[in-house]
């Protein structure tokens, strides 16, 4: 019986500490929701074109840069940037260095942020 329970914290102490928190929590990508006033404008994001309204998924590590195009309209320029996530922190709490590095590798140390753009063009004089 002693066995089995030192093995089974053998096998917690191993999940702990080889997954990344943040990982797990919420993943390495996140929805984002691109809205434009008028809609059907091309945006330009992440080597995606889609029109909007649209939705589509970006690896959370790295900062996008979106340009949205319509005939008549001013090219509008909007940054979705990468943010710590707070989940990262549990990693350090629980002394998961290797998840720690799981996470900044795969991206789930970080969150996108805003998850919803909505802008609105301003139309050519």
């Amino acid at each position: 019986m002693i066995k089995k329970f030192g093995y089974l914290v053998i096998v917690l102490i191993f999940m702990f500490t080889s997954s990344g928190c943040a990982t797990i929590v919420h993943g390495t990508s996140t929805t984002i929701r691109i809205n434009s006033i008028p809609q059907g404008a091309t945006a330009l994001v992440g080597g995606q074109t889609v029109i909007t309204p649209s939705t589509l998924t970006l690896k959370n590590n790295q900062t996008y840069n979106i340009v949205f195009k319509k005939d008549g309209y001013e090219d509008t320029y909007y940054t979705i940037d990468k943010q710590m996530s707070g989940w990262v922190w549990g990693n350090i709490a629980l002394g998961g260095i290797i998840g720690l590095l799981i996470d900044n590798m795969t991206g789930g140390a970080y969150k996108l942020v805003p998850t919803d753009v909505n802008v609105t063009l301003t139309a050519k004089k």
